[in-house]
């Protein structure tokens, strides 16, 4: 992650909305913490077969099928800790809530063979810790807490793996992918940002993942849930006092994905800061009828 844009980012969005100042201080202390795991595991050098690559791909097999990160158990109960004890001193937590996060004990929930199988599913992982934690809905400690918790701690062991496989094939099509679920973890893409690529090419929309940080294009007139194509049936809501920021939404599958656009951003455009500063456009969505993941519209 770099964080000289993010924080130039978050610095720019306090000037702008005072309002997302809280917010904003919360995930700049996640991302830090996140930054510091990063910087204390010991990076390894990760490459893959171009043409193993390719067929990894046009099977839609993501790429760390081909070349999982290593991530050891003590070092994941860390940044758990780490990422445990900042949500539940700077995330607004109730006083019930807080002291459920502290006391949850995921050293006895997470063992070596459920964290083995973490990358291939992601959502079952999180799921499994949860239930073992007692984890409820109507509890102090709720499922979607300890998701976040795990997801966020998992990023930082991520994000080096993934930057260094698409570094070592620079030269690869990537379209071959076509999918807006990531080409390296396979974790579908929470936002997308518009892109002038220059006169030749025009605008180009340009995905990015929540868990590992990648990045890849997509096509602009396109779902990025069922994959609809139709013009008709795609468009775009937003506030007309933030052009900036929109949520492409789809009447086929109902789903939506938010985006930002450059050009009508006077800001650093960072996907993870992005990703706070729309959350506003979740609740509109929301209130709209649209989902995240859209409906399943296959036959």
């Amino acid at each position: 992650m770099d964080m000289q844009r993010v924080e130039t980012a978050v610095k720019q969005y306090r000037k702008i909305d005072s309002q997302q100042a809280s917010v904003l201080t919360f995930f700049d202390a996640i991302w830090q913490a996140q930054d510091d795991i990063s910087r204390s595991t010991p990076s390894v050098e990760t490459m893959i077969d171009r043409d193993a690559a390719g067929d990894s791909l046009a099977t839609h097999q993501p790429l760390f099928m081909l070349a999982e990160p290593s991530i050891t158990l003590p070092e994941f109960l860390g940044a758990v800790h780490a990422i445990s004890k900042i949500i539940s001193e700077k995330a607004g937590l109730g006083d019930d809530a807080s002291a459920a996060l502290i006391d949850a004990d995921f050293s006895a929930a997470i063992d070596e063979d459920l964290l083995g199988g973490a990358l291939s599913d992601v959502d079952g992982f999180t799921s499994a810790v949860a239930e073992k934690l007692g984890a409820d809905a109507d509890e102090a400690l709720t499922p979607v807490t300890v998701d976040f918790v795990l997801t966020t701690a998992l990023t930082p062991f991520l994000e080096g793996p993934s930057a260094a496989i698409i570094k070592s094939l620079e030269e690869i099509d990537w379209r071959v992918w076509d999918s807006a679920d990531c080409p390296i973890c396979g974790t579908p893409a929470s936002n997308s940002r518009i892109v002038d690529a220059g006169e030749l090419q025009g605008s180009q929309r340009v995905l990015a993942c929540p868990l590992c940080h990648a990045e890849w294009d997509y096509q602009r007139v396109r779902c990025t849930r069922c994959g609809n194509r139709s013009h008709e049936n795609l468009h775009y809501l937003f506030d007309e006092r933030d052009p900036g920021h929109r949520i492409h939404v789809c009447e086929v599958c109902h789903g939506y994905i938010k985006t930002s656009v450059e050009r009508e951003l006077d800001v650093t455009v960072v996907p993870q800061v992005e990703d706070v500063v729309t959350l506003p456009l979740d609740d509109l969505a929301s209130s709209k009828g649209y989902s995240p993941l859209g409906e399943d519209v296959t036959d």
